[in-house]
């Protein structure tokens, strides 16, 4: 048997214990042949897979009981929060998330090829159930539907997706809008909750 490679005794140490950001980064940037900022915060990194050319910026990635994938040529911004929290994420090829947006993805979060989520925004696959009165609402049961954006969409900055949205293909969402229920493709949205303007025609 020939011995292992750099790059898989690599893959067993950080297999085995937190190792250096800038080990992780190296480790990622060689294996998918991407850009992984040394500042940038990777846990459960074997968990995480990044498409070819991408750019991944001073960010926190936690995949400690899920999966993340980012397409090829991505931009991830410093400051972005991703989450798996036992979900998966997944980012298609040639999107663009902005500095300091959040996601969470209990429930599943699928984000279409070329789409743009500016600053700030937030994407929470899941939620808190709270009809008793006499238990706490962080103790009571959490859903978790999921959230689908799909392809060409631009979500404005500070939006808010709530867990169980289906965003079509093609929408505009209008900056600092909240999301709920489905919005229908190449929909603009603006609003809390966000509600339909118009709808984009060929010019």
């Amino acid at each position: 048997m020939p011995p292992p490679t750099p790059l898989k005794r690599l893959s067993g140490f950080l297999n085995r214990r937190p190792a250096p950001r800038s080990l992780v980064a190296l480790y990622l940037s060689v294996r998918f042949r991407c850009l992984v900022s040394p500042a940038a915060k990777i846990d459960y990194p074997l968990s995480v897979r990044i498409g070819r050319g991408s750019r991944i910026g001073a960010c926190h990635f936690i995949a400690r009981s899920g999966q993340i994938e980012i397409g090829a040529d991505c931009e991830v911004q410093d400051g972005v929060v991703i989450d798996t929290q036992e979900g998966q994420v997944r980012i298609g090829d040639q999107c663009r998330i902005g500095s300091y947006t959040i996601l969470y993805g209990l429930g599943g979060i699928v984000v279409g090829a070329q789409s743009s989520i500016a600053a700030h925004s937030m994407i929470v696959a899941s939620s808190h159930s709270f009809k008793g009165r006499k238990i706490p609402i962080r103790d009571q049961a959490s859903t978790a539907k999921g959230i689908s954006i799909g392809r060409d969409v631009w979500i404005g900055a500070n939006c808010v997706v709530i867990d169980g949205a289906t965003i079509g293909q093609g929408c505009v969402i209008g900056a600092a809008s909240v999301v709920r229920g489905n919005v229908e493709a190449f929909a603009v949205a603006v609003g809390c909750p966000a509600r339909v303007i118009r709808v984009r025609e060929d010019a």
